[in-house]
């Protein structure tokens, strides 16, 4: 009897699901179950759900359920208890006259701005050069336009930068508040 199962045409498969469905409660598992005690081998679930998946028009008269015996069990508890009534509105809600008050909202303090000193720089005067007319010692700071037609500062560099003096300096912010809190605890250490 062993391998019998593997060994049944899809016909026989289907007519021993058709025969075994009525028998269980009509879910993957179940006729698995009632199949591998006829069969006297194991039949998992997933090859009986395989089977209706491949067979559908052959299992229309023997559905799956696709509930397990769990969550029946938890639906029929679920509907023996009786529902919840809607609960009556507070005291404080019932003396505004059922009117809702506006939320309280908290002041967000302004963000803190250190100040730095501006240096002293000269603003240079751009030459407004084309990105393909720049060579490596030219600033890269964009001046005007956009795309193809962007025009850069293209004024010297130092140090090997991409950008000259001034621009150098204009590219640094004041940073975040945490790299600015970084700078007093690291000179402490």
């Amino acid at each position: 009897m062993k391998n019998r199962w593997r060994t049944l045409s899809a016909e026989a498969r289907s007519a021993a699901i058709i025969e075994a469905h009525p028998t269980t409660i009509g879910t993957g598992a179940a006729i698995a179950d009632a199949l591998s005690r006829k069969f006297g081998e194991r039949i998992t679930r997933s090859s009986v759900i395989s089977f209706y998946n491949r067979h559908p028009e052959k299992m229309t008269a023997v559905p799956l359920t696709g509930r397990p015996g769990r969550e029946m069990a938890k639906d029929r508890a679920e509907a023996s208890q009786p529902r919840p009534q809607p609960r009556r509105p507070s005291a404080r809600l019932a003396s505004s006259g059922m009117a809702f008050s506006s939320p309280k909202v908290k002041p967000v303090p302004a963000p803190i701005i250190v100040a730095q000193p501006v240096p002293s720089i000269p603003v240079p005067e751009p030459r407004n050069l084309r990105l393909y007319e720049l060579d490596a010692g030219h600033c890269r700071w964009p001046m005007q336009g956009d795309r193809e037609n962007m025009l850069f500062c293209a004024n010297a560099t130092h140090d090997g930068t991409s950008y000259c003096h001034f621009h150098k300096t204009a590219s640094v912010g004041i940073g975040s508040k945490a790299e600015r809190a970084a700078v007093p605890r690291r000179l402490t250490a």
